[in-house]
Formats: C-alpha cells, sequence, structure tokens
C-alpha cells in the first residue's frame, strides 16, 4: 500500500496500525511502539488530534507503553525477596490487570472486526 499509496494514505496508515496492533498482541514492544507511533503521527496530520481513529491509535499506543512498563517490572522483580504479604496483594493486583485487561482485548477485537469490515468494502 505504501508503493501504490504512499506513506500518508489513510489506507496505508490503517494498515500500518493494524500490524502495530497485532506485534503488540504477541508481545514485541519495541516494532510494535515504532508503527503505533509512526501510524498516530500520520493520523494527527491527516485527520487532526480529535478524530476517533487518531484517538484511538493514541489510546492504543498508550495501553502497548504501559503493558510494556508493566512487564519490564514484573521481569525486574525478585519473588524471593518479598514476603508473603507482598505476593498475596500482587497476585490480586494482577488479577485485577487481568480482568481489565480482558475487557480491553474485547474492545481490540471488535475494533479489528471494525477494521476488517471497511477494509473489505474498500476493496470492493
Amino acid at each position: 500500500r505504501e508503493k501504490e499509496l504512499g506513506a500518508y494514505h489513510s489506507d496505508t496508515l490503517t494498515s500500518v496500525y493494524c500490524l502495530a496492533f497485532i506485534l503488540h498482541t504477541i508481545k514485541r514492544y519495541a516494532e510494535s511502539a515504532q508503527l503505533y507511533q509512526r501510524a498516530y503521527d500520520g493520523r494527527v496530520q491527516k485527520l487532526g488530534p480529535q478524530h476517533p481513529q487518531t484517538i484511538a491509535c493514541g489510546n492504543h499506543f498508550s495501553a502497548l507503553r504501559e503493558e510494556a512498563k508493566q512487564t519490564a517490572l514484573a521481569d525486574n522483580e525478585d519473588l524471593d525477596q518479598r514476603g508473603k504479604d507482598d505476593i498475596f496483594h500482587t497476585t490480586c493486583a494482577e488479577s485485577t490487570f487481568t480482568q481489565a485487561g480482558s475487557r480491553q482485548k474485547d474492545k481490540q477485537d471488535l475494533f479489528l472486526a471494525r477494521i476488517k469490515r471497511k477494509m473489505r468494502r474498500t476493496d470492493r
């Protein structure tokens, strides 16, 4: 799409955004962040900062940053150094985070379904 339509065409930006989302889903944060940034910047330029697609892209980009930060924190923790109370509180927090993540995943699935329908309509 980029070759045919250009780097800042809305269809190209949608493809970049979808690829960023897929990479985010499989936890390839660095690659995903670069693509989210590119898609977000392009959408701000083309659609403006208040457009729903720009906002959605920005929200997913923020979620990626938060998830990457949480993953980095979890990787650096040493469970042997924490007491049983800390482990209990962390487990409860992770449970709450998982529930919130499940709701976020449902929203993301609906968003992807809308994008796929839109792309099918434009391909006709």
